[in-house]
């Protein structure tokens, strides 16, 4: 068998829905194409010869046995069982001449549904009486052991009135460039197996499903439940959506997903499909993908719309290949879990993904669209260009300010990085000693000084108090959570962690990205900002993002607040600036107090406004720094005098500042001040100039 690999898109067409071309096998008459879902490999049987197929490459494997129809390699790759009769299974080791034959424990009356191994040292056999669990040595090899020991069983209620059939068979009949023996006609016995959660369904009767989760070296039983009607295999799939684990029924225009927990199974919702006739199903980032075959259209179904009985984006074709000449939705295909399809007559096997910059043209409503890419992997770089594009298309303000709730609520509900591992908070630095050093803080953004959190009511009187000020300022100036593949919960994420117990829910599902302040800023607000939108709607703009931070309970970097400042000081909006500090709209922050004070030569409020803040802000420090580079030694001592918490006070700076002065009685002031605080160890030079001026007389 000769592979062929060619995995970038080709001229790939608009869609929805592409399909990428992971690698090409020649066909050949009477051979049998088996997926392997725990190695995520094909395995093609013909003849004597075992091949499995993937994307990195192909390996052979030659066994002088007749009739193989359903071969498995374990999860190391080390063994290859092989069946070839009903109620058995061959292990072979691939890297010594050993094997070892495992019968079912009742083998008279039991047929072999499928096999697997869960874990390298657990290997299973479904039948249609019972699950058998086996220790498998992988680790030391059979060793002359004829038979694996068994574990665990689960004895499954049988019926002689319902025959069985192996899935393989089943599988194959559906997978085969050419005909395939099963063992019967029918298929009322049947099982489906998801190797990333580990659970596995049985269909024990014509609608009747038994679960199992497995865990190493034991089975946990699930509830058994019924569904409405008869179904066959290639009816159902296991698949997480959101951390809940489901399980999808694909019936006559409808979809039944049931939602599986360790206590109960239930149904979750029902689906329409808009047309009836053959559907298969996939499921890619939490969207469900439901392929109308006769129809030759797929559609996407996002199960938290709330809108979720209507396709989240247009229906439309499959996207091929230009260079492909396969006609889609042809009666060959084989679609399979999670995000395969296999062409069985021309032997291609595609991925099928996601194209969202086309699937975003689908959306009217821009507040809707935001919602859908919140909840893509991926999606981040889409959904910052989508708020940029939002607002320099001018929509209305309620809207945008919605937008901000929306992308806000995900990050109000992250956790905080632990610093000690992630992230260093830079301490704030004093204030420099010249007037003109205060402009390179308005570039400078570090994580600010914790503040204190606005009740409830006024956040939400904030919009109220923003449009006020606009308005003045125009007049004056013109239950399944954290889904891994090793571990599962109560609903079978991690049945096995001590900390979850049943019926216990853990927070809620997050959203899959998140928008931080950083993003907004450097890929949205300062993008814009160069444009020279209208100032008056990039202030109302600012001041919503702001607003909606402030509502979610979210701190507002110092940045925000000196991009904000910016906007009204570029345009003379001084007025305005003085109600929003007022008010308390723009947050209290050294930074900002540092850029207020490079703003008193342009509007000279703004110096008191920087010292009412960083009053407020208690940096006692920087208010005295503040003021000796004014040269206001009077005000400074005074400050002295009245907050003795003020640390590090140094004499010599003081007495520095007054003798530059030329002010014999300011430096006479400052003297005494010092003198009667004993400060003055360290000053011997002041004490002499100090002498030289005031001579004592006797």
């Amino acid at each position: 068998i000769k592979l062929r690999t060619a995995s970038k898109f080709l001229g790939m067409s608009h869609g929805h829905i592409q399909l990428r071309e992971e690698f090409r096998f020649d066909v050949t008459p009477n051979q049998h194409v088996i997926y392997d879902s725990c190695s995520q490999t094909f395995v093609v049987i013909r003849d004597d010869e075992i091949t499995r197929l993937s994307k990195a490459g192909k390996s052979t494997t030659r066994w002088q046995r007749k009739n193989m129809y359903n071969a498995k390699f374990s999860l190391d790759e080390k063994y290859l069982a092989i069946q070839t009769q009903k109620n058995q299974v061959e292990i072979v080791s691939l890297m010594e001449n050993a094997s070892c034959v495992q019968s079912c424990r009742r083998s008279s009356n039991s047929t072999i549904l499928d096999f697997f191994w869960p874990f390298a040292d657990n290997f299973v056999i479904v039948t249609n009486t019972g699950i058998e669990l086996y220790l498998f040595p992988s680790a030391t090899g059979f060793k002359g052991k004829r038979e694996l020991k068994l574990l665990k069983e689960i004895k499954l209620a049988s019926s002689s009135a319902l025959p069985a059939i192996n899935n393989a068979a089943n599988s194959v009949a559906n997978l085969t460039a050419g005909p395939i023996t099963s063992w019967t006609a029918s298929a009322p016995w049947w099982s489906v197996y998801t190797p990333k959660h580990r659970v596995l369904l049985v269909c024990s009767g014509t609608a009747s499903l038994q679960g199992c989760h497995f865990t190493p070296g034991s089975i946990v039983k699930l509830s058994k439940f019924n569904v409405d009607s008869p179904i066959s295999l290639h009816q159902v799939l296991i698949t997480p959506i959101y951390g809940k684990l489901f399980t999808i029924i694909i019936k006559d225009s409808a979809l039944d997903l049931y939602q599986l927990t360790r206590e109960v199974v239930f149904k979750r919702m029902t689906l329409p499909i808009a047309a009836a006739g053959k559907v298969a199903v996939h499921v890619i980032d939490n969207l469900l993908l439901v392929h109308l075959i006769d129809q030759k259209v797929s559609m996407i179904y996002d199960i938290k719309d709330k809108d979720v009985g209507f396709p989240a984006a247009a229906p439309l074709p499959l996207s091929m290949p230009s260079n492909d000449p396969s006609p889609p939705y042809d009666s060959t295909w084989r679609y399979i879990q999670p995000n395969l399809v296999l062409n069985v007559r021309d032997g291609i096997v595609w991925q099928v993904t996601m194209n969202l910059e086309e699937t975003i043209k689908s959306f009217a409503d821009r507040k809707r669209l935001v919602e859908f890419l919140l909840k893509r992997n991926s999606s981040k770089n889409l959904l910052l260009q989508t708020l940029k594009t939002t607002i320099e298309d001018f929509d209305e303000l309620s809207v945008i300010s919605e937008i901000f709730d929306l992308i806000n609520i995900p990050l109000g509900q992250a956790k905080p990085v632990p610093l000690e591992t992630n992230q260093t908070i830079k301490r704030e630095p004093s204030l420099y000693n010249t007037a003109s050093s205060y402009v390179s803080w308005m570039t400078s953004p570090t994580i600010s000084r914790d503040r204190d959190s606005k009740d409830e009511e006024k956040k939400r009187s904030m919009p109220r108090l923003v449009e006020h000020i606009l308005k003045s300022s125009s007049s004056k100036e013109d239950d399944w959570n954290n889904i891994s593949p090793t571990t599962s919960t109560d609903d079978l994420t991690k049945v096995g962690d001590p900390e979850r117990r049943p019926g216990k829910v853990v927070g809620t599902i997050p959203f899959e990205i998140v928008i931080t302040q950083e993003d907004m800023y450097t890929h949205v607000f300062l993008p814009i900002e160069e444009k020279n939108l209208n100032f008056k709607y990039m202030i109302s703009i600012l001041t919503e993002y702001i607003r909606s931070l402030n509502y979610n309970h979210i701190q507002v970097e110092p940045y925000l607040n000196e991009l904000l400042i910016r906007f009204l000081v570029k345009n003379n909006r001084f007025y305005q600036l003085h109600q929003l500090l007022q008010y308390h709209v723009v947050s209290d922050s050294v930074h900002v107090a540092c850029q207020l004070l490079s703003l008193e030569a342009t509007y000279p409020p703004a110096y008191q406004l920087a010292l009412d803040m960083l009053k407020r802000l208690h940096t006692y420090e920087e208010i005295l720094e503040v003021l000796l580079t004014k040269q206001q030694l009077i005000p400074a001592l005074r400050f002295v005098r009245s907050h003795k918490e003020v640390k590090g006070v140094t004499p010599k700076r003081f007495l520095e500042s007054a003798m530059l002065s030329r002010d014999t009685t300011l430096f006479y002031i400052v003297y005494k001040f010092f003198e009667q605080r004993n400060s003055l160890l360290d000053c011997q030079t002041y004490v002499q100039q100090f002498n030289a001026l005031f001579p004592q007389t006797l």
